[in-house]
């Protein structure tokens, strides 16, 4: 018998248990933001390092991530296969992210769709140590009588995202303006490190987003149940 997922979540519940995910993990958190401003800082102040620094931290993104969703998940450390994960993780960035792209350049909602229905892959692949592909439609599998919900949560994440854009890159460009005006221009320059960090947040809090969901809706058990239904 086919897995039919019998789960219900509100979008109240998966909002919630997104903040709550990341208040558990406050510690790594610290860490990882930390970490991010201070290569910011190095690749403002330090321009002839500014390329390696960048390569450093794209490949340090992925190690965080996949760092962070283990930790949000209970797991301990890197894992003896973090390096096979975050390739994989690296890869169904790309592939998910053109699809979040077509799906977001035809019209917002068919981006936010896909977005619902793929939110739990890099869940199942860090969890469970899936194949790319598997994880991807595990998640697909997973989301099908929550799409609503997960959708509302999905596009919530995102424009408390876009009004923490804003707001930061106000209060960044006001501060840069204030010191430039007293002659601190030098000083003003380093404080662009810390209006890309904005970026980081939406792939942190859709992690977040990601953990709840795969703790509501994809659990196996309820596959087990149908298979010796």
């Amino acid at each position: 018998m086919a897995y039919v997922q019998t789960r219900q979540v509100s979008a109240g519940q998966l909002l919630s248990g997104t903040f709550e995910e990341l208040v558990a993990i406050k510690r790594e958190l610290a860490i990882y933001f930390a970490l991010f401003i201070a290569a910011g800082v190095m690749s403002d102040f330090l321009g002839v390092l500014a390329l390696p620094i960048t390569l450093a931290t794209t490949v340090g993104y992925f190690v965080g991530q996949y760092w962070l969703f283990r930790a949000a998940l209970g797991q301990q450390g890197l894992g003896d296969n973090a390096a096979q994960q975050t390739v994989l993780l690296f890869c169904m960035a790309l592939l998910l992210g053109f699809g979040l792209y077509i799906g977001f350049s035809i019209f917002v909602i068919p981006g936010i769709l896909l977005g619902a229905k793929w939110i739990m892959a890099p869940a199942y692949l860090v969890d469970e140590e899936n194949k790319l592909f598997d994880a991807i439609g595990a998640s697909w599998r997973a989301s099908d009588q929550n799409l609503l919900p997960l959708s509302i949560a999905y596009g919530v994440i995102w424009l408390i995202w876009v009004g923490l854009f804003f707001l930061i890159t106000a209060l960044s460009g006001g501060i840069a303006s204030a010191l430039y005006s007293t002659g601190l221009g030098g000083v003003s320059n380093g404080l662009t490190a810390f209006t890309w960090i904005i970026f980081h947040l939406l792939p942190v809090m859709l992690l977040g987003l990601s953990v709840t969901a795969y703790r509501a809706l994809g659990d196996s058990e309820d596959a087990l149940v149908a298979v010796f239904e």
